[in-house]
């Protein structure tokens, strides 16, 4: 299903302002989405080596974490929040 759907639980960690660790396809939209804001963590499936480097990451530094939700919120309210989300549809029916 990969490039048809999003896993829509990525929008509830956005909203809450959490880091995330998303294992799946690393050239799809969350993977992307999360690389380029700096909301989280992406890891191929199957690469156990990367999954335990990324939990090492966020437990012997957890300011990176921290960070990593800041800017998950962040993104969240500038590209999929309430008032964007009117703005767009807003749009597409004018």
């Amino acid at each position: 299903m990969e490039g048809l759907i999003v896993p829509s639980k990525i929008y509830g960690v956005l909203a809450a302002g959490r880091a995330s660790i998303f294992i799946g396809h690393t050239g799809g939209e969350v993977a992307e989405m999360l690389r380029e804001s700096g909301a989280g963590v992406v890891v191929e499936e199957g690469d156990v080596d990367a999954l335990v480097q990324a939990i090492e990451q966020f437990r012997s530094g957890p300011a990176t974490g921290t960070t990593m939700g800041v800017n998950a919120r962040r993104v969240f309210d500038e590209s999929l929040g309430k008032i964007r989300s009117l703005e767009k549809l807003e749009q597409v029916l004018t």
